[in-house]
């Protein structure tokens, strides 16, 4: 078993799931943004804009290409991999974080175009997803899969 024929079987709760795990994260930058503009004050403005860019960039490719987790996809159980279930690594983290930047923008639509990607395509992922080659499912599903294998 491999993580396709996992994701073939989603249904619209695993848009859900992503969706509510990308709200923990954009909670969890708010928050760091917030305090470092209390912090430094307002007069650091650009310079804080640019380091609040540089964190959400290695926030999601650190975090997905070493473990397959953000803290959103943590606590809601779901996991960024490969097809043969590995992390994806920093090159296909970051391909998926640089079109995340268009697909799940806050600013943009709100993530709208990558929950109608996810909805619409065969294994539901995003378009970060689908050029990375990556899948996002569900820590269980992966955890009974081994077992399947090993059997």
């Amino acid at each position: 078993m491999n993580a396709e024929e996992i994701a073939i079987n989603y249904g619209f709760s695993i848009i859900v799931m992503r969706w509510a795990a990308t709200l923990i994260d954009y909670f969890i930058l708010l928050v760091i943004s917030t305090i470092s503009i209390i912090i430094l004050g307002e007069g650091y403005y650009e310079t804080l804009v640019f380091f609040w860019l540089l964190f959400i960039v290695i926030y999601y490719v650190v975090l997905e290409g070493v473990s397959g987790y953000t803290l959103g996809k943590l606590l809601f159980r779901i996991k960024v991999i490969n097809n043969d279930f590995t992390v994806p690594g920093i090159h296909k983290s970051s391909c998926r974080t640089l079109l995340r930047l268009i697909e799940v923008n806050p600013v943009l639509f709100g993530g709208l175009p990558a929950a109608i990607i996810i909805n619409h395509t065969k294994y539901r992922q995003r378009l970060g997803d689908v050029i990375a080659q990556t899948y996002v499912v569900k820590v269980k599903d992966i955890k009974n899969s081994k077992v399947l294998i090993n059997n």
